[in-house]
């Protein structure tokens, strides 16, 4: 037996495969399997004696679509300019191409959005003038584009929301469509807000959050930890700054995690400045010059 007891075809089809997982590492967006990838495997069974080497059957599955959608907010807050135009980045997470419809909502309005069409990172004046109320976005498996949403002109602070949508569908993760796809821990669809805000206040107070699976992926599973990190950047001079966080329901807090201006903290009521008060991260900053910047980190595992 040996070698050739195996169908060429299946090993035209094992090299195909090895092929795309070797460019699978070498693009590190490509975080999943690319649908349509087929996996084959066969095992050899050998003996000394009788002298023998025996090959299996092969066995082979195509991998299949996972939808997904994901958007980031450049900044949790800004000012209110005369233009008011407000950066967002959409992403595909998912293993398969896909569509992406984009939509933002500003106040009562509903206001265009101009796309990073030729990837650059900019939004120039051409894509300005290209911007729609709803514009739909191809992205490859891990693929990215900046968008701007074009407010314009606003008489006071309003929150700028915007959302992205698979255009397979959307709904509950799990939830199988059409070509063996499956929508992933999404929905398919996510927001991200941006406060445009009156310039008058005392500071900038912005919030984030990643992610990180027991499996080293982004998500949102249980088990998963969350590090949420909180930015105050003062405009002027304030007295007895205090920040309250209370920890989400659904998840858990991670003991000793919270750290001020990347040094550690501790838990109990004791010399520092934080401390975890019945499911609430508080910390004491006190009187804080203008111009100055105090970061909390923390964590929590999603349960």
């Amino acid at each position: 037996m040996g070698d050739t007891t195996i169908d060429r075809g299946v090993k035209r089809g094992l090299a195909a495969v090895c092929a795309a997982a070797a460019l699978s590492v070498s693009t590190p967006a490509l975080a999943q399997t690319a649908a349509g990838t087929t996996i084959v495997n066969i095992a050899r069974l050998t003996a000394s004696s009788p002298s023998t080497a025996l090959d299996s059957n092969a066995v082979a599955l195509t991998i299949g679509a996972i939808v997904d959608a994901a958007i980031v907010a450049d900044r949790a807050s800004q000012p209110l300019t005369a233009q008011n135009e407000v950066g967002f980045t959409i992403r595909n997470p998912g293993n398969a191409a896909d569509r992406f419809t984009v939509e933002a909502v500003a106040g009562e309005r509903g206001p265009a959005i101009a796309v990073d069409v030729d990837g650059d990172g900019q939004i120039d004046d051409t894509e300005r003038r290209a911007a729609s109320v709803r514009p739909v976005v191809a992205l490859p498996p891990g693929g990215e584009r900046r968008i701007l949403v074009l407010v314009g002109d606003v008489p006071v602070p309003l929150a700028v929301t915007a959302t992205v949508t698979a255009a397979r569908g959307h709904g509950a993760p799990g939830t199988a469509l059409e070509d063996d796809a499956v929508i992933g821990a999404s929905g398919a669809q996510a927001t991200a807000t941006t406060r445009l805000t009156d310039t008058t206040d005392a500071a900038r107070f912005d919030k984030t959050q990643a992610v990180r699976a027991p499996d080293g992926s982004t998500r949102a599973v249980p088990g998963a930890v969350i590090t949420y990190t909180l930015v105050a950047q003062f405009v002027r001079d304030v007295r007895n700054a205090r920040i309250a966080d209370m920890i989400p329901a659904g998840t858990a807090y991670v003991p000793g995690s919270i750290t001020i201006d990347s040094r550690p903290a501790t838990d109990p009521v004791d010399g520092d400045a934080a401390q975890l008060d019945a499911g609430t991260v508080r910390v004491a900053l006190g009187d804080v010059p203008a111009a100055a910047t105090r970061t909390i980190t923390f964590q929590a595992i999603i349960q």
